[in-house]
C-alpha cells in the first residue's frame, strides 16, 4: 500500500506542474469574431425554431497555441453554469483512473484454497475475493467452475466481498435507474456485467403462457421470472414489457406476443449480485460435475494463509477505458471509482465516497478548481452531478499537457466522430474524439479536435458544450453536431 501512496503523491506533484504550467489568453486569430458570431447564431436561431427553447447552455472552446505553448481562448458561453452533463461525468473518473493506476493495470479475481489443489482431491474450503472486475464474463467463470470441478467434492464455497466499503447502491440514483440494463449495480464480484438475459417465446397455442428461455442455463439457481404475459393471434401487436415492483429483484413479463413470431430478448440488471454470483458459480460447478458440488455456500474473508491456484484478470485498463468510453458503459465507470476509493481507504467511508474524494485529489492537482464542479458518482447516472464547462475543457488541457501521458494515448481512447462508439452515427469529422451525454433533457459533448491526427501537436482545439432542460434531447445532437462543424473548420483553417 505504501508504495502506491508514494505513487500518488508522485502523481499529485507532477499534476501540480502541469496545472501551474497552464494558462489562458485571448486568441488574435482573424477568424475568432466570425466564429462567435456563428455559434450565438445557432443558438439563438435554435431557440427561435423552438428546436432549443428553453434550453441551458455551457460552452468553453480553447485552442492551444504550439507557438507559444499556452492555451488561446476562443469562445465562451455560460461557461461558469454549472449543468448536469450526464455521462461526460466519465471523463473525471477514467482520467484520474488512468494517471494513477496506468494503462497497464490489470484487475484480478483470486482463487484460493486451504491447501494446495490436485486434480481429484477433495477441497475444505475455496474462497473466491472479489476486487472488482467489471469484465468478468459467464464464459470465464465458467472455466472457472471447470478447473474446481476436477476436486473429488468442496465442502465449503466462499464469497469475499469485502473489497468494498459501503452499500453497493449508489445513493443519488433513482429506482428506474437501478432496474434498467445500464443502471446494474457496482459490487466486488461481477458476471457479464451484473445482468442477466433471458428470451420470450410465444406458446403454440393462441393463449397460452409464453416460455422464458434463460441464455445461461446456471441463471436458473438465481432468476425466476414472473410470468404473467400471454400469447395473442398471429396478427396481434406485441407488447412484451419487462418490470420489477419496488424492492422485488424479481423481473415481471407482461403483455401480450404474436403466435409464430420471433422471441423478444431482454436483458435486466441483478437486483442482488452477491447472492447472484455465490448461486450461479455453485451451479456452474455442479453442472460440470455433480460430485464437486459445494455443500455449503457462505460470505466470508480469505485468510492470508490460504494458496491462490487460480486467478480471473481482467483485460489492461488502457482497453478497459476504452470500452467505458466508447460505449459509455456506467458500470465500468463506477467500478473505477470504487477501485480508487479501495486503494485509498483511510477510514470507515464507503469506497464510493473515498473514491470521490481521491478524484476530487488529483483534479485539484491539475488545476480544475472544485468550485467548478460537484461530482456524486463515477459515471454520470444522478442528476446531481452539477460540473461547468469550464471543469471539463481545464480537465482537457490538464490531461493533454501531462507528464503522465505524453504520447497522448487517452485521447485516442474517446469516440472518434462518425466512426466508433457513440459518436459513430454522429456528423462529425474523425478529427473530432470526445466524449457524449445524454438523458432525458440532456446532451453534452467535450473533448478534442485533432486536424492532423492527436499525434501532430500543432494546434489542437478543445471543447465542451453541454445543454439542459431541452425537451427533447435528441434535438439537440445536431444543434452540438454543427457547433462542433463549425469548431473543425475553425480548427483546419488555422493549421
Amino acid at each position: 500500500m505504501f508504495r502506491y501512496q508514494s505513487f500518488f503523491v508522485y502523481v499529485l506533484l507532477v499534476l501540480s506542474i502541469v496545472a501551474i504550467s497552464i494558462s489562458v489568453t485571448l486568441s488574435t486569430s482573424p477568424n475568432i469574431n466570425d466564429l462567435g458570431i456563428q455559434i450565438n447564431d445557432i443558438l439563438t436561431g435554435c431557440q427561435s425554431n423552438h428546436s432549443c427553447f428553453g434550453t441551458s447552455w455551457s460552452i468553453a472552446v480553447d485552442q492551444l497555441n504550439s507557438t507559444t505553448g499556452k492555451f488561446d481562448q476562443i469562445y465562451r458561453f455560460n461557461e461558469l453554469s454549472a449543468l448536469t452533463p450526464a455521462s461526460n461525468t466519465k471523463l473525471l473518473t477514467t482520467i484520474v483512473m488512468y494517471l494513477t493506476m496506468g494503462q497497464h493495470y490489470t484487475i484480478q479475481t483470486p482463487f484460493y484454497t486451504d491447501k494446495p489443489f490436485h486434480s481429484g482431491e477433495p477441497i475444505e474450503t475455496l474462497c473466491v475475493k472479489g476486487q472488482g472486475d467489471p469484465s468478468i464474463t459467464s464464459a470465464q467463470l465458467n472455466q472457472a467452475s471447470q478447473f474446481f470441478a476436477k476436486s473429488s467434492g468442496i465442502n465449503q464455497l466462499v464469497f469475499d466481498n469485502s473489497y468494498y466499503i459501503g452499500n453497493a447502491i449508489p445513493p443519488s440514483w433513482e429506482w428506474e435507474d437501478l432496474t434498467a440494463n445500464y443502471g446494474a449495480l457496482p459490487t466486488t464480484l461481477m458476471v457479464n456485467e451484473n445482468t442477466v438475459g433471458f428470451t420470450v417465446v410465444a406458446s403454440s397455442a393462441v393463449g397460452g403462457l409464453p416460455n422464458i428461455v434463460l441464455d445461461n442455463q446456471a441463471d436458473s439457481a438465481y432468476l425466476n421470472v414472473v410470468n404473467n404475459a400471454v400469447t395473442g393471434s398471429s396478427t396481434s401487436k406485441n407488447s412484451i414489457s419487462v418490470s420489477f415492483k419496488f424492492g422485488s429483484i424479481q423481473p415481471i413479463v407482461s403483455g401480450s406476443i404474436p403466435a409464430g413470431s420471433s422471441g423478444v430478448h431482454f436483458t435486466v440488471p441483478i437486483l442482488d449480485p452477491d447472492t447472484y454470483f455465490l448461486n450461479t458459480f455453485s451451479e456452474m460447478i455442479a453442472l460440470n460435475s455433480p460430485q464437486s458440488k459445494p455443500i455449503s455456500t457462505s460470505f466470508g474473508q480469505c485468510n492470508d494463509e490460504m494458496y491462490p491456484v487460480y486467478v480471473i484478470e481482467s483485460d489492461n485498463l488502457d482497453n478497459l477505458i476504452n470500452h467505458t468510453l466508447q460505449v459509455s458503459d456506467n458500470l465500468y465507470a463506477e467500478s473505477f471509482l470504487r477501485i480508487m476509493g479501495a486503494f485509498n481507504n483511510h477510514s470507515a467511508n464507503p469506497s464510493s465516497q473515498d473514491g470521490l474524494f481521491f478524484v476530487q485529489d488529483i483534479l485539484d492537482g491539475m488545476g480544475v478548481d472544485p468550485l467548478l464542479y460537484q461530482q456524486v458518482d463515477g459515471c454520470g447516472l444522478s442528476r446531481n452531478n452539477q460540473i461547468t464547462s469550464m471543469a471539463f475543457l481545464t480537465l482537457l488541457e490538464a490531461m493533454y499537457a501531462n507528464a503522465g501521458d505524453p504520447e497522448h494515448t487517452y485521447f485516442y481512447l474517446l469516440p472518434v466522430g462518425g466512426a466508433s462508439g457513440t459518436l459513430s452515427k454522429r456528423s462529425l469529422s474523425s478529427s473530432v474524439h470526445a466524449k457524449t451525454g445524454s438523458m432525458s433533457g440532456v446532451s453534452s459533448l467535450s473533448g478534442i479536435i485533432t486536424p492532423h491526427g492527436i499525434s501532430d501537436t500543432a494546434n489542437p482545439l478543445f471543447f465542451s458544450i453541454i445543454a439542459n432542460n431541452a425537451n427533447y434531447a435528441t434535438r439537440l445532437n445536431p444543434i452540438i453536431d454543427s457547433i462542433v462543424g463549425l469548431l473543425t473548420q475553425f480548427s483546419t483553417q488555422s493549421n
